[in-house]
């Protein structure tokens, strides 16, 4: 999974672990790739609709 922001550069990726239920939400678990690669550029598969994330 990769972290991307609005200019489509990654600013995480991390390998998904497992999913729990919490309420009526769902979380991603995983590993954080620290050094991987592709962080600080342009991601390479890029998707024109991007749903924004909030934190509260």
């Amino acid at each position: 999974m990769q972290i991307i922001n609005t200019d489509g550069i990654v600013l995480a990726v991390a390998r998904i672990t497992g999913i729990s239920k919490h309420g009526d939400r769902y979380a991603l678990e995983g590993d954080l790739l620290r050094g991987d690669p592709r962080v600080g550029r342009p991601t390479p598969s890029p998707h024109l609709s991007r749903n924004p994330v909030t934190y509260i």
